[in-house]
């Protein structure tokens, strides 16, 4: 029972990480990204968000979640071009990912940036 409730814990603060990094990064247009924090984050989330701002796409939240495992799946969830060039850019950084399943979406010229 203990170990359960430190690891559902673990999981909100996740969640709270996240959350905060997403507001930080994403919604406060006004702050100043500093470029060098980008390399401090294998998962590739900060460099996503960054991309999401940049693209004018909404962050996908299970993305977020997902990019700091071995499996990203986004299969039929919607994305289009500006959509996936955000993604492409924080799998860019992304060194933890070992499988990415994007299929089904209606990305156009974004795949491509994904696949590259």
């Amino acid at each position: 029972f203990f170990a359960r409730d430190r690891s559902t814990m673990a999981d909100e603060t996740g969640k709270m990480q996240i959350i905060s990094l997403m507001h930080n990064v994403y919604w406060v247009s006004e702050l100043e990204i500093d470029p060098s924090a980008a390399s401090d984050d294998p998962s590739g989330r900060f460099s996503y968000l960054v991309a999401c701002r940049e693209h004018g796409a909404r962050p996908i939240i299970p993305a977020l979640m997902m990019m700091s495992g071995g499996t990203l799946l986004l299969n039929n969830y919607g994305m289009q071009a500006h959509d996936a060039a955000a993604l492409a850019e924080g799998l860019r950084h992304n060194e933890t990912l070992k499988d990415v399943n994007v299929s089904d979406n209606v990305m156009g010229t974004g795949a491509l940036e994904i696949a590259g």
